[in-house]
């Protein structure tokens, strides 16, 4: 997402993490028509298992206490949400996370939401509308029986604060960025 986002070249692999420490950055934009600047850091994804947790929870700690945006990643195709769960709840209970920082939900691989027996790699997601049915079950899904119960008292995090993108097709990307921008700038 990084790398398609602002043309970085961290490694990348779908199916291990790559990131094993933090890596911080300094970004350099145009929106809306003015250079804009901040720092990114890149974290070890969460819920990549209880042992990892417990090794990368100091950099949890040490960046999201900071941060004045998160975005959250996951797959489309994941279905298993509970570590994450698990993970915020305790990054609130211990005011890590908080009530005045913007999140956006990112869903990563929406083209493989579409995976069946015709089409192995998922469709051409240019070819389907934001209203599709199954882009519309996969929020619905996410946020009502995921994150609506960890953000409860969060009133900025609402089903508006998803985005679906595909770094694979270069699908929703600017949407993304417009989405993360339009929140910190």
């Amino acid at each position: 997402t990084i790398n398609a986002l602002w043309n970085k070249d961290l490694a990348t692999n779908r199916v291990a993490s790559c990131t094993k420490f933090p890596a911080v950055m300094h970004i350099k934009d145009c929106f809306n028509g003015k250079e804009i600047e901040f720092n990114l850091v890149d974290l070890p994804g969460i819920a990549e298992s209880l042992e990892a947790n417990s090794l990368y929870r100091d950099f949890y700690y040490q960046f999201i206490n900071k941060a004045s945006l998160l975005l959250c990643l996951t797959q489309a195709d994941r279905r298993a949400y509970k570590q994450d769960q698990l993970f915020y709840t305790e990054l609130i209970a211990k005011d890590i996370l908080r009530k005045n920082q913007k999140i956006v939900l990112g869903i990563n691989q929406a083209d493989l939401l579409f995976k069946d027996m015709e089409h192995l790699d998922g469709i051409d997601l240019s070819t389907i509308e934001d209203s599709n049915p199954i882009l519309v079950d996969k929020i619905e899904d996410l946020y009502e029986n995921v994150f609506s119960e960890i953000f409860v008292d969060f009133n900025n995090v609402t089903k508006e604060s998803v985005a679906v993108y595909s770094v694979l097709q270069n699908w929703h990307l600017d949407y993304l960025k417009n989405k993360l921008y339009s929140l910190i700038f």
